[in-house]
């Protein structure tokens, strides 16, 4: 049985949903803020946690769903909502690798179309306390100082640390204001580098890539590491590596020269673009936790598995990053999402809804192999075998509303913008090019825009070129270009109200 409990003109309102015979939960004017609080029966009886949630409900005036067992068993109580954003409260047992694929499932069957309907974020923590702070996080909201691992983007920060990875051993930073670059070769152990632009930077954001694990997070070139114990985070410096070839932890002694991680004072967001498994949380004894809890992150995006073909995550950072400080990188995470099933309806109807059984990581690659295979009447080409395998496998850890930008002052300049007006049931987006573009490209991101309240009966009047793709709660434009600087480009739309 599950009970949903709602706030409604100050009074709090508690039915059993199998009784449920009454409609209009959401009224159109209330999509733009409605929220809604997941979490199982376990985890709100114990006080520790119910102060969790109840802080999210108290902060967005949420409606509040509990359910028995499983996560998914909250469908029926969501799609009476429909909220706009959706935040599951979770303990670290209940979180890891087939939770988020069962949130990622689960949250596109709201309603027909095959697009998730509602933005989606999991707070949890190494101790209950992590998950309050997260859960109370108002920032940051701005990030305009990063520290990279990812081989890229040093330049689109007001101030970076950056260690390469493409050059073995190359290190630098960059500061927008004097407009200047530093570089270095370091022979040996990255560690010790990358320890001393934690403490002294203590950036607003971390963005990484190279090797990494639930245990670990390899510096580039597997030369070095940042480990976790008992909820903190520290150096590791050692002549041997943690991860195998494949990139799978090797049964190696922790032992070697630790380095002390000063505890931030900040909090920071997280994206771990390119980095295998490092967002699951198979036990308390994580990267995920300790990032989360001693290292102040109040938003993470992270795989959790082993990642190789990474697109849906690189598109989301070029989406947050082409935007410049326009779109934040909750709504990046969500509409490249969109663009992901988007992909795959083109290539086959049946693939954004087609699931394989879930259970241990690897097996549940064979499974995706042998499900494709079975279903599918076209050989599996590679873009189909890596947009399935990451299509429910990136986790989005910390409040989904929270709404992070990166510095309008930033060096790197917006590429386009987007706007939607509504004038007698008739709505025009226009999408204006600051820069020219060329043809777009398979690595070129989707551009989308919410719609203020859900809308129904939506019929395409002109921009057929820019090829739009419509929910009942978004635009998505999946062809950006060619376009010429400074002009404007227009999708103009017809629709009614719920």
């Amino acid at each position: 049985m599950i009970n949903l409990f709602r706030r409604y003109q100050g009074k709090m309102i508690c039915c059993v949903l199998v009784f449920l015979t009454f409609s209009g939960w959401v009224r159109a004017s209330d999509y733009s803020t409605s929220y809604a609080v997941v979490v199982s029966e376990k985890t709100y009886a114990d006080p520790d946690w119910k102060k969790v949630a109840d802080v999210l409900i108290a902060k967005h005036q949420a409606h509040l769903v509990i359910y028995p067992k499983s996560v998914d068993s909250s469908l029926k109580a969501l799609q009476k909502i429909m909220p706009k954003y959706t935040c599951f409260v979770a303990k670290p047992e209940e979180a890891g690798f087939n939770y988020i694929v069962t949130i990622h499932r689960f949250t596109r069957t709201l309603d027909a179309d095959p697009y998730c309907d509602t933005l989606w974020g999991v707070i949890t923590g190494y101790t209950p306390k992590d998950a309050l702070r997260m859960a109370e996080a108002t920032q940051p909201q701005v990030v305009e100082r990063a520290l990279i691992s990812a081989g890229m983007g040093a330049e689109r920060w007001k101030e970076s640390i950056f260690l390469s990875t493409s050059k073995a051993g190359e290190v630098g930073s960059w500061n927008s204001k004097a407009e200047t670059m530093t570089k270095k070769i370091i022979a040996g152990d990255l560690t010790p580098f990358w320890v001393k632009s934690w403490n002294e930077m203590d950036p607003d954001a971390l963005i990484t890539s190279a090797h990494a694990s639930q245990k670990n997070l390899e510096m580039p070139f597997s030369r070095g590491n940042i480990l976790c114990r008992d909820g903190k985070l520290f150096g590791y410096v050692s002549t041997k590596r943690l991860l195998d070839s494949k990139g799978q932890p090797l049964k190696t002694p922790v032992a070697g020269t630790f380095l002390k991680l000063n505890e931030p004072k900040k909090p920071k967001l997280h994206f771990a673009v390119g980095n295998c498994l490092i967002g699951d949380i198979p036990n308390k004894n994580c990267m995920a936790l300790a990032l989360m809890g001693f290292g102040k992150v109040n938003q993470m995006i992270a795989y959790t598995v082993s990642t190789w073909y990474g697109k849906p995550a690189w598109t989301t950072l070029g989406y947050w990053e082409r935007t410049a400080g326009d779109q934040p990188l909750n709504e990046a995470f969500y509409f490249c999402n969109a663009n992901t099933i988007h992909q795959l309806e083109q290539i086959d109807p049946q693939l954004p809804r087609l699931n394989w059984p879930v259970g241990h990581r690897d097996l549940t690659q064979q499974h995706l192999r042998k499900t494709l295979q079975q279903n599918l009447k076209k050989p599996l080409s590679r873009d189909i075998l890596g947009l399935c395998h990451d299509r429910d496998v990136i986790a989005f850890y910390g409040d989904p509303s929270l709404e992070i930008r990166l510095s309008k002052e930033a060096f790197l300049k917006k590429q386009w913008s987007i706007s939607l007006t509504e004038k007698e049931g008739i709505w025009t987006a226009t999408i204006h090019a600051i820069t020219p573009q060329n043809e777009p490209n398979k690595s070129t991101p989707p551009l989308g825009i919410f719609f203020p309240r859900r809308l129904k009966q939506i019929k395409l009047i002109s921009g057929v070129a820019l090829k739009p793709i419509f929910a009942d709660n978004f635009l998505l434009v999946t062809h950006l270009g060619p376009f010429k600087a400074n002009t404007d480009y227009t999708i103009t739309f017809s629709a009614n109200d719920f």
